[in-house]
């Protein structure tokens, strides 16, 4: 999230970055709350995928979600100022946070149960690590409903904040 941050031009750029005179045009809650869903959910998946390469998209997937939220933050605390920035995004960002960590959780969560299995020793149940990948998928696609629950709830809580500007 820093290094995304920190990526933006720090000498105040041209256009909306100039300065905090550009206000954005009033949306309703209809109008933010499907694109909203459709972005959150978006990543969740990219996070989940995880569970097809054994954690790996889900490991570069973090990595380049942090550095887009660092970098839209930076974008609107250069434009609007630091305070305002944040204050526009306090009530829904932790949520959505939540949600996106629940589904990268889900897309680790085979790996972890397979790494798990092949760690402790196995003969006690009979179980492969490939097995044990298996059979945690169930949970991982449960705990996936949870993160698109989570992330439902912060598109809700969104689009009220955006609706009332």
């Amino acid at each position: 999230i820093a290094l995304g941050y920190t990526s933006m031009d720090q000498a105040g750029g041209d256009g909306a970055w100039a300065g905090s005179e550009v206000h954005p045009a009033a949306t309703s809650f209809t109008d933010s709350f499907g694109p909203i869903v459709v972005r959150n959910t978006g990543a969740a998946m990219l996070l989940f995928s995880g569970v097809l390469t054994a954690g790996f998209s889900t490991v570069v997937a973090l990595g380049l979600l942090a550095a887009y939220i660092g970098a839209t933050f930076g974008a609107a605390a250069r434009t609007a100022g630091f305070q305002e920035a944040l204050g526009s995004i306090v009530l829904y960002a932790p949520i959505e946070f939540l949600g996106l960590l629940f589904a990268a959780t889900a897309g680790m969560l085979p790996v972890v149960a397979a790494v798990e299995n092949a760690l402790r020793s196995s003969v006690e149940d009979g179980r492969s690590p490939l097995r044990a990948y298996a059979e945690s998928v169930a949970l991982s696609l449960k705990t996936l409903g949870v993160a698109v629950a989570v992330i439902l709830i912060a598109a809700l809580v969104e689009s009220v904040v955006i609706a009332a500007r």
